[in-house]
């Protein structure tokens, strides 16, 4: 009986014990909880009337001796402050409060936590600097405070060696990356991106051997690319993009044979891209636009299976793109604009069926346009302008994915396809100077998203089909230095959204029309260069909305200018220069906005209204009847 008894008492003690060792930890997450703010949709059953211990508590994992080693409270969308009492949770393994609204600094107690090894406070609004004891965390495996408001340095005294993952991007880091994180040897991500660290890149990079993803861009880093980083080997994402990077690209980068995304864009790169990358079988995205690159695209580029994205935009490449391009890969992007390569448009760069953004404008290439680019229905935005094509537009198949086209200012011939009113998505297109014929094809009337329509520097003729009046979506229509004739038709009414409206130089005949005021939107017009009759309208005081120009130059018109133009108060040029109106300019004097006025070439009789006495003289010339104060006649 006494041995069972005291039996008994020892364990009793024992399991006493073990409850009241869990008081400071209720006591301290208790504490923690009083200092947040859950909204009204949320709430934590955090009671300590409810359980002796935290255990069962919502976010909360105990190891087998009741200890807290995990507070998991992501995604609560949790408001306040950290308080210290974070760091009595000395047991503790994983801590993540990612995707809450918690503000303040990450208390420095943490740093007491030593068996941390999870540690994430990703995407809050926590500002100051990082503790300056993070070093004490020396089992820390996952470091995450991606998107928040951080500042100050990155702390030379961080301990990594058991770190794998260190993700510090869009904050306000600032100084230069501590060489120190080349000892990071079990780091395989390290990420700062869209800081305003300062610096070269650091040699000591080429340590991490086990480094898959290397993400340092958008910063303010200097000098040359490291050819330390070479000895990567196992790196599968290099991201340096958008810094002030400089030289060349060196060639020990070709050596990271797992490579799959190379980004080095916006920098001020030059010299050729290293052959050795061109030969990474794995290479799936390459992005260097924005540089000052230059030199020709090796035979080797056609030869990467896995090539999705390349973006060569804004350098200085030059040559022929190989003709076998897209054949070996299912391309997704690629973009060569600004640069200066001739030959043709490769006819295969749609062959994966895969390719959704096609831009090679801005470039001396010559040929036609590939069937193979009509035929892509994948295909999302489509740019061949500034180059020297001739030929014509290819027939369009039905394309749901087509937003935009520009093939403009190259020499393509031929009428405008019918086929394009089958891209039903088409929000924008640029079609102008080039050698197009032939009428504009009713069927443009399906692309009810077209947002921007722009055919003018053609010799396009015919009328105006009423099917445009569908396109209500329409804010910009440009068809002007064409031969296009007939009336201006009032099915123009039904786009209310439009903006600008530019039919000149064209062979528009019959009066202003009066719907204008009815497109409140409105604000450029331009009507010169047709063969217009007739009165300036009242209602054209009405559209009080234009601002930029109206130009009404070089057509017939006739009679004086009616004095509710004084309406048009925000208009800023005005050109109704080489026509026959008459009467006085008393109708313009009041309007205060005006930096550009051409009334040259017409029969205007009567003073200079003062308020048009500071433009110059070739703005009035041509009207022998003008004078201005004290009424000195101009020629």
């Amino acid at each position: 009986m006494p041995t069972f008894f005291f039996f008994f008492i020892t364990i009793f003690l024992v399991f006493s014990s073990s409850v009241l060792s869990l008081n400071p930890e209720i006591e301290s997450l208790l504490s923690l909880a009083n200092s947040f703010t859950l909204p009204n949709s949320s709430h934590l059953n955090w009671n300590s009337s409810s359980s002796s211990t935290p255990c069962q508590w919502e976010g909360i994992e105990c190891d087998n001796n009741h200890r807290v080693i995990s507070l998991n409270l992501s995604g609560y969308e949790i408001s306040g402050q950290f308080g210290p009492e974070i760091g009595q949770l000395s047991f503790i393994k994983t801590i993540d409060f990612g995707f809450n609204n918690l503000s303040g600094s990450i208390p420095n107690e943490i740093t007491n936590c030593t068996q941390l090894e999870y540690l994430d406070f990703s995407t809050n609004s926590l500002t100051g600097k990082l503790p300056e004891n993070l070093g004490n965390l020396r089992n820390l495996v996952y470091f995450s405070v991606f998107s928040n408001g951080l500042s100050g340095s990155i702390p030379s005294s961080l301990n990594c060696k058991n770190l794998t993952l260190l993700d510090l991007s869009c904050n306000h880091f600032s100084g230069e990356i501590p060489p120190g994180l080349g000892n990071c040897s079990r780091l395989s991500s390290l990420s700062a991106i869209n800081n305003s660290l300062t610096g070269h890149i650091p040699p000591s990079f080429g340590l991490l051997s086990e480094l898959s993803y290397l993400y340092i861009s958008e910063n303010r880093l200097s000098g040359r690319i490291p050819r330390e980083l070479g000895k990567c080997r196992s790196l599968t994402s290099l991201f340096l993009n958008s810094n002030h990077l400089e030289g060349e690209i060196p060639s020990e980068l070709g050596m990271l044979s797992k490579l799959s995304t190379l980004q080095l864009h916006e920098n001020s790169l030059s010299g050729e891209i290293p052959i050795g990358i061109w030969k990474i079988q794995s290479l799936a995205a390459l992005e260097v636009y924005n540089n000052s690159l230059s030199g020709e695209l090796p035979v080797e580029i056609t030869e990467l299976k896995h090539l999705k994205n390349i973006s060569l935009f804004r350098n200085h490449f030059s040559g022929v793109i190989p003709q076998t391009l897209g054949i070996n890969s299912s391309l997704e992007k690629l973009d060569f604009t600004h640069n200066t390569f001739s030959g043709e448009i490769p006819p295969n760069l749609c062959y994966g069926k895969q390719l959704s953004l096609l831009m090679l404008g801005s470039n001396r290439l010559h040929g036609s346009i590939p069937s193979d680019v009509g035929n892509c229905s994948t295909l999302e935005r489509l740019r061949l302008g500034q180059n020297n094509l001739t030929g014509f537009i290819p027939n369009f198949v039905s394309n749901s994915n087509l937003n935009f086209m520009d093939i403009s200012d190259t020499n393509i011939e031929g009428p405008i396809p019918s086929s394009l009113g089958n891209c039903l998505n088409l929000g924008s297109i640029n079609l102008s100077s080039n050698k197009l014929t032939g009428p504009i094809p009713a069927e443009l009337g399906n692309l009810v998203e077209l947002q921007t329509l722009d055919l003018s520097g053609n010799q396009i003729h015919g009328s105006l089909p009423s099917e445009i009046s569908k396109l209500v979506k329409l804010y910009s229509l440009n068809i002007g230095f064409n031969s296009l004739n007939g009336t201006i038709p009032s099915s123009l009414r039904s786009l209310k959204q439009l903006s600008t409206l530019i039919l000149s130089e064209n062979q528009f005949t019959g009066d202003i029309p009066n719907f204008l005021p009815e497109l409140e939107r409105l604000l450029e017009l331009q009507l010169g260069g047709n063969q217009l009759r007739g009165n300036i309208p009242s209602s054209l005081g009405q559209v009080k909305s234009l601002t930029y120009v109206l130009n009404l130059r070089g057509n017939g018109l006739t009679g004086q200018l009616p004095p509710e133009l004084e309406g048009l108060s925000m208009l800023q040029r005005l050109d109704i220069s080489r026509n026959n109106l008459t009467g006085s300019l008393e109708a313009l004097g009041k309007l205060n906005s005006l930096i550009q006025v051409n009334v040259s070439h017409n029969l205007f009789q009567g003073p200079i209204p003062a308020s048009l006495l500071k433009l110059s003289n070739s703005s009035f010339i041509g009207n022998p009847g003008l004078c201005a104060p004290p009424c000195k006649q101009l020629l």
